[in-house]
């Protein structure tokens, strides 16, 4: 019998091992100094490349950086589970605890080591469960995605009292979580007055907070004829998040807040053309997600006419999601009017496959002409141009432009203009199939008062919303009929008192009966849902975020669930002589 590759694998283990002790000793055979913890309580060990790289997040940083740097630090409170991690990227063997684990696949994850989090689900899937762990397992489970969530559930939904009974489960235990239970493909096993038992006695851990939860409860469980059709009604299979897509300044990249999730996570970096900004105009970079979750299209705001060919070009940079690539288009298009030197592009959005870009004209003196809709064609790299609003450069001030899509057909556009002593609202919405303008007219005129107007909009089934942060009013217009109703009450006062007075810092994006408002400034955000006219606070993100439009989108579960968190690596690189 052969037994060649016992003493291989016996060999590579002794390797292994001690590659690890050199690390663990400072050995001076090791290349880089590797740092993590806290920023005051920092563990030191040495480390080799040739191990390190066998991690993709490493890999990754010596790809960038080379060999010029000899630290390397992890900014993390976990500093046990972090050991683990590098114990096992040499070893490959580790040693899991159930109060532990849940670190140890957070810096998995965020080290993407693929090997460490199955062998971290493979020892959850293993453990032996009761009432003590098993809301601990589904909470690590439902976090991390992992295989074994169905056999969790369907375990706690076999043992719900003895599961509620336990009195740190019964904390723990939250309404969400309750419906998800209930929404499960094996709770239509369950008889229904267990069900309400068991709402009963999560309900006494906080009757008073929790009485109108347990109604809410009580009332779906009386509702159902079967429980089967909780798991339609309820919870669904995600396959789609939606996001909250920004630019950072420094780094220049794409973060996506994950709402479900709560979290900021890392897309990409921009590529270098987007990267520099121009030293003598303002200039931001927009954003636009493709409804398929397939493309992010980013480009921006200003372009000038060419003296020599009269063309305008504008670089578009496309951003593969699947593929993990940036492309380059360069479309151009001729202004018939010599006058026009310049354009902005005031926002960007999908729609129909095409990428549609609401622009103003420029004059020799920067002042507004036109609002025009540009489509962009990529397939044969045209545009093709619509014309939305005309206006007199010499009495006109063009305050700001805001837009929506409606029913994934219509694209609407709002515009705030000054004449005079007169501030005047108008919205023109336009088919993006037949290029026919359904609907144009005006949304309020008011006496103008010296502050900045800043426009939100967000559209609501088949009527627009439009509203400023700083005003006591908000208006719907239905996009079929053209009724217009005027609301004098405050639509954002709440998030108001928590955001800057200073109107031109803040960015927005809307979704379906949603808006989202940001302080460019202090990167504070809420997002505001129209149906139920609550704000929810948006965790900070720790880069600064540019000036451009926010976008909201839906994107594939799957495709996001491979996105890292935000950054928390620094490198200290040698000083070149």
């Amino acid at each position: 019998m052969d037994n060649t590759g016992m003493v291989e694998l016996r060999a590579n283990t002794r390797l292994r091992e001690h590659l690890y002790e050199q690390a663990v000793t400072k050995s001076e055979f090791c290349d880089v100094t590797l740092e993590f913890g806290p920023p005051n309580k920092m563990k030191q060990m040495g480390a080799h490349w040739c191990v390190l790289v066998h991690c993709p997040y490493f890999e990754y940083m010596y790809r960038f950086f080379g060999n010029k740097q000899d630290t390397v630090r992890v900014y993390d409170e976990q500093i046990e589970a972090i050991d683990t991690a590098i114990k096992f990227l040499y070893t490959g063997k580790a040693s899991f605890e159930i109060d532990t684990v849940e670190d140890v696949l957070s810096i998995g994850q965020f080290f993407q080591m693929s090997e460490l989090l199955d062998s971290c689900a493979s020892y959850l899937a293993n453990l032996r469960r009761c009432e003590h762990n098993c809301i601990k397992i589904f909470f690590i489970a439902r976090h991390f995605k992992l295989p074994m969530y169905e056999d969790i559930v369907t375990y706690i939904i076999t043992n719900l009292i003895s599961v509620i009974e336990y009195s740190p489960n019964g904390r723990k235990i939250t309404g969400t979580v309750i419906k998800e239970l209930i929404g499960h493909k094996s709770a239509c096993t369950i008889r229904p007055f267990v069900l309400r038992n068991f709402c009963r006695k999560w309900r006494n851990y906080d009757e008073h907070n929790r009485h109108r939860e347990y109604l809410d409860l009580m009332a779906l469980l009386t509702n159902l004829t079967t429980l089967s059709c909780v798991s339609n009604t309820v919870i669904t299979d995600v396959k789609t998040l939606e996001v909250l897509m920004v630019i950072t300044n420094k780094p220049r990249s794409i973060y996506a807040y994950v709402v479900e999730e709560d979290r900021w996570k890392f897309v990409t970096k921009l590529p270098s053309a987007l990267s520099q900004s121009s030293f003598w105009r303002d200039e931001t970079t927009l954003l636009a997600v493709d409804p398929n979750g397939e493309s992010v299209f980013a480009l921006k705001n200003d372009y000038t006419k060419s003296y020599a060919t009269n063309n305008i070009s504008v670089r578009i940079h496309k951003y593969d999601l699947n593929s993990e690539s940036w492309s380059e288009h360069n479309p151009s298009f001729v202004f018939n009017d010599s006058n026009i030197i310049q354009m902005q592009v005031n926002r960007v959005m999908c729609l129909n496959g095409k990428l549609h870009l609401v622009i103003t004209t420029l004059n020799v003196i920067s002042k507004p002409k036109r609002i025009m809709l540009l489509t962009w064609k990529e397939e044969t790299g045209t545009f093709t141009k619509s014309f939305l609003f005309r206006f007199n450069p010499r009495s006109t001030v063009l305050e700001d432009v805001n837009s929506c899509i409606l029913n994934n057909n219509d694209i609407c556009v709002v515009c705030s203009v000054k004449r005079y002593s007169e501030r005047e609202i108008k919205l023109v919405v336009q088919d993006v199939k037949s290029k026919e303008v359904k609907l144009l007219r005006p949304v309020s005129k008011e006496v103008y008062d010296g502050k900045a107007c800043k426009l939100l909009t967000f559209p609501n089934n088949d009527d627009v919303c439009i509203a400023t942060l700083d005003s006591p009013w908000y208006t719907i217009v239905n996009v079929n009929t053209g009724t217009l109703v005027h609301n004098n009450d405050w639509l954002f006062k709440e998030p108001k008192q928590a955001l800057s007075k200073q109107m031109g810092r803040f960015i927005s994006g809307n979704f379906e009966k949603s808006v989202f408002v940001l302080d460019s400034e202090s990167n504070r955000g809420f997002q505001f849902y129209y149906g139920s006219k609550t704000w929810y606070r948006i965790p900070t993100l720790e880069y600064k975020v540019g000036s451009g439009a926010i976008v909201q989108a839906t994107l594939p579960s799957t495709m996001l669930h491979k996105l890292s968190d935000t950054l928390k690596c620094e490198c200290k690189l040698l000083e070149l002589l």
